[in-house]
Parts: structure tokens; sequence; C-alpha cells
């Protein structure tokens, strides 16, 4: 697999080892895989040529500046910089001329990886500072390491050392901290607690951020930023969750449920259910009742 790092002469590297791995069928089929992971220092500018092939890759700057070119935009890279990107979509790598790249990084695909990055990309910018950027880059260096001393159990672990790496970059990014402030956060985890106690009645936007004193566009956009889905979501998940406990625990009709649980139309509630879990109302309470 040609990439950014082949093409630089043995002038540009300062210290470069970049190992590549062909999947067995296991790993193909139910793993996260390794295509290649490596680390590299520069002595020079250079920059790549466009590419797009299937693969997700991840890198962090331990240091050194350059731009990412994707999806029609610029971005920095600087160090402590993490970069999570989908080479599906076409892209260019470029560092600067007076400060050149030290990087570490992994392409990799398989198994979920495109629905991790899809969740990632509607929170994130491709590159961003992340907070737990001491665990990212150690990560990187074990699973490097992983793979060059190769053993029975190195796509295991490798698997699960890109699992590691996909939830640091989901749940500790500097963007959402940095967007919210204590005082807002605070009102956040009440409106949650609110919407715990009165998910089964009739909630209006309008009414939260009146009670709340917030503004409906920034009630709507805070909370899906700090709970990773909308306030409609969130209520549906509720109710849902209650109409599971009500069909395997209870010997309500599928109408009380729906009126219990704030849907008032079983039908309503049967499609709501069946969008959700994939089966009907019957035939989950036959199978877990």
């Amino acid at each position: 697999m040609k990439n950014y790092f082949d093409q630089f002469p043995p002038s540009y590297l300062e210290g470069s080892k970049r190992l590549l791995h062909t999947p067995s069928t296991i790993a193909k089929e139910g793993f996260f895989y390794v295509q290649e992971t490596g680390y590299i220092k520069l002595k020079e500018s250079t920059k790549s040529k466009p590419k797009q092939f299937n693969s997700y890759l991840i890198a962090y700057v331990l240091s050194g500046e350059g731009t990412l070119d994707y999806q029609g935009k610029s971005y920095h890279l600087g160090a402590n910089s993490c970069l999570f990107i989908d080479c599906q979509s076409t892209y260019k790598l470029q560092s600067y001329t007076t400060n050149p790249w030290e990087l570490l990084w992994v392409h990799f695909y398989g198994s979920t990886s495109s629905t991790y990055y899809a969740y990632y990309a509607s929170l994130y910018p491709p590159v961003s500072k992340n907070s737990q950027g001491n665990a990212i880059q150690e990560a990187l260096r074990t699973l490097l390491k992983c793979n060059e001393d190769q053993d029975l159990y190195t796509e295991i672990h490798s698997s699960k050392l890109i699992m590691d790496l996909l939830t640091l970059f989901l749940l500790k990014s500097t963007q959402k901290s940095d967007a919210l402030n204590p005082e807002l956060i605070t009102k956040l985890k009440n409106i949650k607690s609110y919407l715990d106690n009165h998910f089964t009645k009739k909630i209006v936007l309008d009414y939260l951020a009146q009670h709340f004193f917030i503004s409906k566009y920034h009630l709507c956009h805070s909370f899906k930023s700090y709970y990773g889905m909308t306030i409609n979501q969130y209520i549906m998940s509720l109710r849902l969750s209650m109409v599971k406990r009500l069909l395997r625990f209870s010997e309500s009709t599928i109408q009380e449920i729906a009126q219990i649980c704030g849907f008032y139309d079983s039908s309503y509630l049967n499609r709501c259910f069946k969008s959700s879990e994939g089966i009907s109302l019957n035939d989950y309470r036959k199978k877990w009742g």
C-alpha cells in the first residue's frame, strides 16, 4: 500500500520504522486490523500526493508542524495534535520546511471501523488536541511494538489496541470541554435529571429553554455536544428502556404500556420499538418474558 511515508528518500529521514501487515481471514471478518503502523522523523519538509484508499488513519504529532488537506479544508498539525481521518476521502499531508514532522501513526480497517469513524466525525473535527495525548501516544507505540514482535496473538492484541485508541478519541477529545463551561455543564446535568424524572410526560423544548434559562438553539446544540444525542433521542431511549422493563416484568397490555411510557398510541410505540430493536413488542415479550 503506497502512502505518504513511502516516497521519502533516506536523506529525508532522521529516523523511521514502518511495518506493513496482511491480515488473516478471521481478522478481516471480525477484528480491527493493522494495515500499516510506524514512526517517522523527517529532516526536511515534504508533501504527499493526493490519495484515496480503503483505510482509516490515526496519527499523533510528536514534534514539528504541517498541514492536512481533507474534504475541502486545510488543518494545522502541530506538536501534540491528533489526526483521525477516513482515507476513502482524498487527503494530502505536508510538513513545514522550518519544522518537519515527527509522527506515530497507524492505518487500520475492519470490524466496525466505519461506524466508529462516522460517530467521531459527527462530533469532532479530523484534527484536534486531545486531553489523552499521552495515552494515545503510548497506545501507538505499543501497537508498533506489538506488530514488530509478531506471534500467534498479535492480531488479537492489535485489535484491542485499536479499540483502545478509538475509545480515547471518542471519550476524551477536549473539543467538548473547551466548548462548554462548568456552569453550562451543571445546567445540562440538571436538564438531564429533569428528563430522567419526566420522560413519560409530554416535554416541549420551549418549556425546557424557559425553565432552565437557556435559548432553545443553545440547549439543543449543547445537549447533543455533551451527551452525544439529541434531547428527543434521549427521551426516546428512556421510554423504550421502560417499555422493555414492563414487557418483561409486568402483565400490562401493549396499550397500557404505551400510555404509561408516554407514547399514547400502541401503533406508534410498536413502530418505534421495531425500528430500534428489530422485532415487534409481542416478539420481544415472548423472547425475554
